[in-house]
């Protein structure tokens, strides 16, 4: 297992403050009650920053809740994210 530091934890939550994200998709979209669910709310938010909502990031938030159902853990993310690299992961 992959852990993620408290100031792993602190830089994500300071970077995604700076944003102006819509936390509630999360509830919208049922992402609150998965098991995967804060994996799914943390790539739903960095996935807002640059792309259209609902062309893009539903769709890949639909493709990696069906794919990767596994990873139920930011620590698991972390980890799947180093296995594949950035490249890697970009295309998952």
């Amino acid at each position: 297992m992959v852990d993620i530091s408290d100031d792993d934890v602190r830089r994500m939550a300071d970077f995604l403050r700076g944003k102006k994200l819509d936390y509630g998709l999360g509830r919208e979209h049922q992402y609150v009650n998965c098991p995967n669910g804060p994996v799914l709310i943390c790539l739903d938010a960095v996935l807002q920053i640059r792309q259209n909502y609902q062309k893009s990031v539903v769709r890949q938030i639909a493709h990696f809740r069906q794919h990767w159902s596994d990873i139920r853990s930011l620590s698991d993310l972390k980890q799947l994210i180093e296995r594949k690299g950035y490249d890697g992961f970009a295309e998952v």
